[in-house]
């Protein structure tokens, strides 16, 4: 899966545009397409009316366990014609810690939509995932949620009459260091990813549409959210709707050209400089072979190790015997068992190798429902 980590690390540039945006404290954006700030991180939201809806500070996980500091969890609602048609939940902490704040527990499941481990190691997390969500509701008063700051969403989505279905789909992402992280999670109502871009409520594609749309453009999102969590997000960047609408290539294409542009008229970048990073962005990647290439380069290894060590075979060997037979056939079993031993032992390495094995703990915050 190390493609996959690749993948979201390419599209990162997506969204870099060099502004100063940074707040110590959160910000209402009700209303407004720009990126939310919530403790010098820049919150990406698709277009829309979005409220804040609830909020709450935490001081454990989802399993009641202390993690390294408070906790700032945020419910933001898009409503239209009195239905929620999505809704963002949103951690962070308020202060650095020092030993790193933990993977997600849907960063590492093998049974959701689609999971990309990416960064996991050290405490530095970089992941996305898609999965449905099924979401405790003002239906379901016999079950109330685990987490504060949605309850209170529950209030409000109640006291405004707000209907809010139980069934979800959901892209989020974690992105963080040994000191801060965000987690977002983006929840859609299946009957607003219509291909108008709007929200607005309409005949649902098929399951398998909707899923493959989501899982596509969680790629796109999470490119936003590492930006937005090293606050490089432009002012007025706008998520796509993922309705399928959005291109992800031509959208990394056009953002990249336009901080690129910025930084010529700042003075950052000579004429020279702009059209040869322009001619990078603009020309397709032709690497895109994820793993196949680690598997191409262990065989590449393998024979230029093995021509090297039979030319020394060969010579030792005929230098001993005095017979070029003798010494040519020791020299082809040689080659042929060491090769395939070689082979096997950097496969076995770069399998097990403890210096890239998963370490970070699992951290989750009380959620709205069960993801499954």
């Amino acid at each position: 899966m190390m493609w996959m980590g690749g993948l979201i690390r390419a599209l990162a540039p997506i969204c870099v545009l060099l502004v100063g945006a940074g707040a110590d404290a959160a910000e209402s954006d009700s209303g407004t397409d720009r990126p939310v700030v919530l403790y010098g991180k820049q919150i990406p939201l698709p277009a829309g009316n979005w409220q804040r809806v609830g909020s709450a500070l935490t001081a454990t996980d989802d399993a009641g366990h202390p993690v390294p500091g408070p906790v700032m969890s945020v419910v933001l609602f898009r409503v239209e014609q009195g239905t929620v048609t999505a809704f963002v939940t949103i951690h962070t902490n308020l202060r650095p810690a020092q030993q790193g704040w933990g993977a997600a527990a849907a960063c590492r499941r093998t049974d959701l939509y689609a999971a990309t481990p990416g960064v996991d190691h050290g405490g530095d997390v970089s992941c996305s995932f898609a999965a449905p969500v099924f979401a405790v509701t003002p239906a379901a008063p016999n079950h109330p949620p685990s987490s504060p700051a949605w309850g209170l969403a529950l209030a409000e989505a109640r006291e405004h009459g707000w209907s809010l279905p139980e069934t979800w789909l959901m892209a989020g992402a974690r992105v963080g260091d040994r000191e801060d992280f965000i987690d977002i999670r983006y929840h859609f109502n299946p009957r607003s990813l219509s291909p108008s871009n709007t929200g607005a409520l309409s005949a649902p594609p098929s399951r398998a549409v909707l899923i493959e749309r989501l899982v596509q453009w969680r790629l796109i999102m999470a490119a936003a959210v590492d930006a937005g969590f090293k606050n490089r997000l432009a002012a007025g960047f706008v998520l796509p709707w993922p309705d399928g609408t959005a291109n992800g290539a031509a959208l990394e294409s056009h953002d990249r050209e336009q901080a690129l542009a910025d930084l010529l008229a700042q003075g950052r970048l000579t004429p020279a400089q702009y059209q040869e990073q322009v001619h990078l962005v603009t020309t397709p990647n032709p690497d895109s072979l994820g793993d196949a290439n680690a598997l191409w380069m262990v065989a590449a290894k393998t024979v230029g190790w093995r021509v090297v060590v039979a030319a020394s075979v060969a010579v030792l060997s005929y230098a001993f015997t005095g017979s070029a037979l003798v010494a040519g056939g020791i020299t082809g079993v040689s080659t042929l068992v060491n090769g395939g031993l070689y082979f096997g032992h950097e496969l076995l390495w770069k399998t097990f190798d403890p210096y890239t094995e998963n370490t970070d703990p699992i951290i989750d915050f009380p959620a709205v429902g069960l993801t499954g």
